[in-house]
């Protein structure tokens, strides 16, 4: 009897100890990899070398920041740069362009204000000028600050945009590629960014004084968190 009882408490011991060794190895695994997440998460949102926009002028696209929705519910990005104008991606007022050239109307709003469109591109440079001012307002030209500085790839630029739920972004995007202007585009910036969110297209691009470069017209993500997401960026340098 006895041996039998000790048989059965040896087996017992031995089940515990495995069952011990294999919880340490579980944890320690985890462990590995919770640090492997968190020092991916890290290089993820490092990536982007460059110094961040200076203070002033980081308020000012912040405080030039607008969200524009339309009639039936789409919303985007967007900035006014000068007051009564906003400069935004022409796709997210496609429906208004579409509807008016039928008679219909779709109203815009921005910061609970009714805009119509003022002009816009062709649908390859996809971008737009919205207005709230009077019908025969002319777009202030000179009061402008497109910049003068020629982009060159490495350049770092940054945008201040509302995306969808998260309400201010801040990114710095780096350009990878130049696309020169022809007779059917202007021209177009390819940039990376550590993260691109849903809603970013419209957003306004400045250089490092603040001055206007464009706006973000598309953008491509990436489900593998090591691969940086992309997007377009349209060169604008007067409005018509």
């Amino acid at each position: 009897m006895e041996d039998s009882l000790w048989s059965v408490m040896r087996t017992i011991a031995k089940f515990v100890v495995k069952v011990l060794i294999t919880a340490i190895i579980f944890t320690i695994v985890g462990l590995i990899l919770i640090w492997y997440f968190q020092v991916g998460i890290k290089e993820l949102y490092t990536r982007v070398s460059g110094p961040p926009l200076n203070s002033e002028a980081r308020k000012q696209i912040q405080d030039e920041s607008r969200v524009i929705t339309d009639s039936y519910g789409a919303y985007g990005s967007g900035c006014e740069m000068v007051p009564g104008f906003v400069f935004t991606s022409r796709h997210l007022v496609e429906d208004t362009i579409l509807d008016a050239s039928v008679g219909m109307k779709v109203s815009l709003t921005w910061s609970d204000k009714i805009a119509r469109v003022y002009s816009y591109s062709n649908t390859t440079d996809d971008y737009a000028v919205v207005t709230t001012t009077p019908p025969g307002t002319k777009f202030p030209q000179n009061a402008m600050k497109f910049s003068a500085i020629p982009v060159k790839e490495g350049q770092i630029l940054h945008t201040f945009s509302s995306p969808g739920d998260i309400p201010d972004l801040y990114q710095k995007l780096e350009v990878v590629k130049i696309t020169p202007a022809s007779k059917d585009r202007l021209q177009t910036l390819t940039f990376k960014a550590d993260y691109v969110q849903n809603g970013i297209s419209g957003g306004c691009v400045v250089d490092e004084n603040g001055d206007f470069v464009g706006i973000i017209k598309n953008k491509r993500e990436y489900s593998d968190p090591k691969i940086m997401d992309f997007g377009e960026i349209t060169v604008i340098k007067s409005v018509q």
